[in-house]
């Protein structure tokens, strides 16, 4: 399944940092945004940053397109939905507050070869709903790619009020990235690390996102 987009969910409030907007942080001389899109910009079509709102965004001029997300309080899932219904394709879905996203694993998400396998997954799967990195045995649904089947499953659970993304995966067929490949494409394990906290700003916090 090609990759129409890569879609920066943007639109999070970042309560636990003072209500910051997280892809806007500065890490290392760069916005966590630029830092993405440096990786995603060379392997896809195009990057949508979905947002809440654009009062963050006024003076956005980058090479990504501003997309309001149509499905307001739904969480990622409703920013996954957004996106897919744009493109009508599979889309790359990043949380924006990933400031050391990896190349390498980026490649492996976008790779047609593969298996799915486990919870969720059928085995030898060459055309899965989604790729899903599980580091740990821990499903990170935030990095991972969605083929566009996805997107009615994914409806039946907002319009049940069911938001948590972890549990979407149950329904689909799913190729893993477990802990042996992910060690290979990201070896000093920082690729999933996320910023929620101000504690998480000294960049020392390692393991996958909360």
């Amino acid at each position: 399944m090609s990759v129409a987009a890569a879609a920066i969910l943007a639109g999070g409030r970042g309560r636990r940092l003072g209500g910051v907007c997280k892809p806007l942080l500065v890490v290392d001389g760069l916005t966590i945004v630029q830092r993405q899109l440096e990786v995603l910009l060379p392997r896809v079509p195009e990057v949508l940053l979905l947002v809440a709102d654009l009062a963050s965004w006024q003076d956005w001029s980058g090479p990504a397109r501003l997309v309001v997300d149509d499905e307001p309080g739904q969480g990622p899932l409703g920013g996954l939905a957004t996106a897919l219904r744009i493109t009508g394709g599979s889309v790359l879905l990043v949380a924006g507050d990933l400031p050391h996203l990896s190349p390498a694993l980026v490649d492996a998400l976008l790779c047609d070869e593969g298996e799915g396998d486990g919870d969720g997954g059928d085995s030898h799967d060459p055309d899965p709903d989604a790729v899903v990195p599980r580091p740990h045995g821990r499903p990170q649904p935030l990095c991972a790619r969605y083929s566009p089947r996805t997107l009615s499953p994914l409806l039946r659970r907002l319009a049940a009020q069911q938001r948590r993304a972890v549990e979407l995966l149950t329904e689909l067929r799913v190729r893993w990235i477990d802990d042996a490949e992910l060690a290979a494409l990201d070896p000093d394990g920082r690729a999933l690390t996320n910023l929620n906290t101000p504690a998480d700003l000294d960049l020392d916090a390692r393991g996958p996102m909360r």
